[in-house]
C-alpha cells in the first residue's frame, strides 16, 4: 500500500495510528470521539508539510513518490472529514486552495498482472474521496454557513443549492452502483463496492442534506 513507500515518516506513521484506531472503533460504534486529537494532528502537520499541494518532480521526487504523495493526502483528508461528519465539527484540513489530484495507478501498477484489482481498487478509492467530498460541502454549504449569510438568500437561491447538491449526490450514486458487482462473489466483496453500503451512504447523505437547519429549517429549501 502507499505507507510502504517513501513519505513523510511521521506523518505517515500518524496517519496508519490514527485510522487503525478510527476503523476499530467505527467496527464497534462509530468514530470515537478519541480519535479526535490523532486526527486533527494530522491533518495539521499535513497542511504544514505542504501535502495539500501538487507535488512535482521538481521537487526532486520521482513519479512514484509523487503519486504516493498525493494519495496520503487523499487518505488524510478521508479521515478528517469522516471525523468532522461523526461528531458535527468543522474539519481540520482547511485549504480552499486544494489542487492535489485524485488517485491515479503508477506505471508499475499499471504494467503489473493484477491491473484489474489495482484498477478496480482505484475506483473504489475515488468513490470513497467523492463521498467525503460531498459531505464536506453539505456541512460548509447547509449546516456551518453564517446565519447572516443564509439570511441574505432568498427561498428560490435556497432551492436551487439543495437541489444542486440533490443532483450531485444522485450522480454519485448512479456512479457507483454501475461500477459495483452485478452478482456478489460471497463474501469477497469488499464492503465499500456493495450495493448496501453504498445505499446505506445514499440515504445518509439525503438525511445530512435534508436535517433540519438554519439553511432549511423554514422548509422552503425543501418544497419543490
Amino acid at each position: 500500500g502507499a505507507f510502504s513507500h517513501p513519505c513523510p515518516s511521521y506523518v505517515r506513521d500518524l496517519g496508519q495510528v490514527a485510522q487503525d484506531h478510527v476503523g476499530r472503533r467505527a467496527r464497534l460504534a462509530g468514530a470515537s470521539p478519541a480519535s479526535l486529537p490523532s486526527a486533527r494532528l494530522i491533518s495539521r502537520q499535513a497542511m504544514v508539510l505542504g501535502l495539500t499541494r501538487r507535488a512535482s518532480e521538481a521537487k526532486g521526487l520521482s513519479l512514484v513518490e509523487i503519486e504516493l504523495r498525493h494519495r496520503l493526502f487523499w487518505s488524510i483528508y478521508v479521515l478528517d472529514r469522516m471525523m468532522a461528519v461523526s461528531h458535527g465539527l468543522p474539519v481540520a484540513l482547511m485549504d480552499d486552495n486544494i489542487d492535489v489530484p485524485l488517485p491515479g495507478l503508477t506505471i508499475e501498477e499499471f504494467a503489473s498482472p493484477e491491473r484489474s484489482q489495482l484498477a478496480v481498487m482505484l475506483q473504489t478509492s475515488r468513490h470513497v474521496i467523492q463521498l467525503r467530498q460531498m459531505e464536506d460541502r453539505i456541512l460548509r454549504t447547509i449546516h456551518f454557513r453564517k446565519a447572516g449569510d443564509v439570511a441574505t438568500l432568498s427561498p428560490a437561491d435556497r432551492r436551487v443549492t439543495v437541489q444542486d447538491i440533490r443532483a450531485e449526490i444522485e450522480n454519485w450514486y448512479t456512479s457507483c452502483c454501475l461500477s459495483a458487482p452485478l452478482e456478489p462473489a460471497g463474501d469477497n466483496v469488499p464492503i465499500h463496492n456493495s450495493v448496501a453500503w453504498l445505499s446505506a451512504r445514499y440515504y445518509h447523505l439525503l438525511v445530512l442534506l435534508y436535517y433540519p437547519s438554519h439553511f432549511n429549517g423554514s422548509g422552503n429549501a425543501l418544497s419543490n
